[in-house]
Formats: C-alpha cells, structure tokens, sequence
C-alpha cells in the first residue's frame, strides 16, 4: 500500500490549517483570561489617595496646602511629556509634578497611608487580599 505525494500533501495542508485555528484559539483565550486579571488586580487613579486625600491630576498647590513647605524642589526632565518638571521632596514622600499638577507620586515610609485600605510600607502582604 503506497500513499501519493498529493495526499501527503493534502492531509499536511489540513493539520495545518486546523493547527492555525488552535494557535488562534489558545492565544484568546490567553489575551481574554490576562485582560480579566488585569481588570480585577488594579488601584484606579482616583483611588489612589494619600492620607485620604487624591493628589493625581490635582494642582501642586494641594500638595503644600497639606505637607506645607517642601524639604527641597529639584528641576527634572519629563521625558514623556518632553517638559521641565519638578520634584517636590519631603521626608517620607516624594511628589512628581508636571505643568503644575500631580503626576505621580512615591511613598517611603509608613508615616503615610494609601488608599482607603490605608496601606502603608511594611505592611503584610495579606493586608492587600482585602481590595
């Protein structure tokens, strides 16, 4: 019993094509299951409060009407933006500020907590199962 050169090549294009499919299948059930994880594991920015105060978005000047006067103010290069920016530092916090607003911030020390959940550096890991 021979099998010819057509049919071989018939029955590779079919495996083929059925394993295209699989690959395509498999990749968005992997897109679709990363997209749900994502959606579920986030802080939205309006969450993301500090002593219970949103600073994102918000002007420098709610910075200091809270934390008073800076420790030091340092000019930096925002590269996203492609601007001048500043870093205003106080102990424990450092804020981010772009055209005069809030772009980011960074905790140091637990003298400040984050979120409604009142996170705070040094926390148990369990404290985050809550959110």
């Amino acid at each position: 019993m021979y099998i010819s050169i057509d049919k071989i090549a018939q029955c590779l294009t079919i495996a083929n094509k059925i394993m295209k499919k699989i690959i395509l299948i498999f990749s968005l059930l992997i897109i679709s299951y990363s997209y749900k994880a994502q959606s579920h594991n986030a802080i939205h920015s309006n969450e993301a409060t500090i002593n219970g105060v949103i600073f994102l978005g918000q002007s420098v000047t709610l910075v200091t009407e809270n934390f008073g006067s800076t420790n030091s103010m340092e000019n930096y290069y925002y590269e996203m933006d492609n601007v001048m920016s500043q870093k205003y530092k106080y102990d424990g916090i450092l804020f981010y500020v772009v055209d005069n607003k809030v772009d980011s911030f960074e905790i140091t020390t637990s003298n400040y907590s984050f979120t409604a959940h009142n996170i705070q550096i040094g926390d148990n890991i369990n404290k985050l199962q809550s959110i």
